[in-house]
């Protein structure tokens, strides 16, 4: 076989290809994460009151989301509880972050981080799914408390906790802060993040339409590709 490929052409394939790949993997990966959601919800997660203890000497946690097409994220701290779907004590209290509120912006201000609370307030709370790393997530900065990937096994690794079921907790209801004049506002609202049908409530069967789109455009493209250079000659399998 010989093949003499195009360098132009080459170098612009080899982009697009990348970037169809990109897409395909994400939505891939979105159609795998609310499956695995809707698993959690129908047989482990329950909502109920949350009885925990607060873990001294370690520092909040930020994910970055986003909630009414603007940029937040949600300020975690580690306790160690349960969420009891009923009066019982917790008999087998495990690590878990708690969201404390959402912070609006690119970058979590100090400002805000101040007014968050010392500890979760509320009467329901909720186990909910981790979310999963894709191609075109951010690189996470475990340093400075900065996560663009909600891994809570990752998140008590940095802060030198258990990881041995660390689980992720949400309230029903939350406080989001944000800046207005130099002046600090707040205002209780329903948690986003509660619930995934809350966020986003396009089903699992339409990522997995979509990644088959942008896996049927590479395939595509990889056979242009092929063909043009069949065509020119610069392509010969005998």
């Amino acid at each position: 076989m010989t093949f003499r490929p195009m360098p132009l052409l080459t170098i612009l394939a080899l982009l697009g290809m990348g970037v169809l790949a990109a897409l395909g993997t994400w939505q891939w990966n979105r159609y795998q994460e609310k499956l695995h959601a809707e698993v959690d919800v129908s047989e482990h997660v329950g909502a109920g009151r949350l009885d925990a203890v607060e873990v001294d000497g370690t520092d909040l946690q930020f994910v970055y989301s986003t909630y009414d097409g603007h940029p937040v994220w949600r300020v975690f701290k580690l306790v160690e509880g349960c969420v009891l779907l009923t009066e019982e004590t917790c008999m087998s209290p495990a690590p878990m972050f708690v969201n404390l509120g959402l912070i609006r912006g690119n970058q979590p201000d100090p400002t805000l981080i101040d007014a968050v609370p010392d500890s979760a307030s509320g009467d329901v709370f909720r186990y909910i799914v981790p979310s999963r790393r894709s191609m075109l997530s951010a690189e996470d900065q475990p340093e400075a408390g900065l996560w663009y990937t909600a891994d809570p096994e990752a998140m008590a690794e940095a802060v030198g906790a258990s990881t041995g079921n660390v689980r992720l907790v949400e309230p029903e209801m939350i406080r989001e802060f944000a800046l207005a004049g130099g002046d600090i506002i707040h205002r209780d609202i329903p948690n986003p993040f509660y619930s995934l049908a809350n966020l986003d409530d396009l089903p699992p069967q339409r990522h997995l339409g979509y990644a088959m789109t942008w896996y049927g455009l590479l395939l595509a493209m990889i056979g242009v590709y092929i063909a043009l250079h069949v065509a020119q000659g610069r392509l010969r399998f005998s």
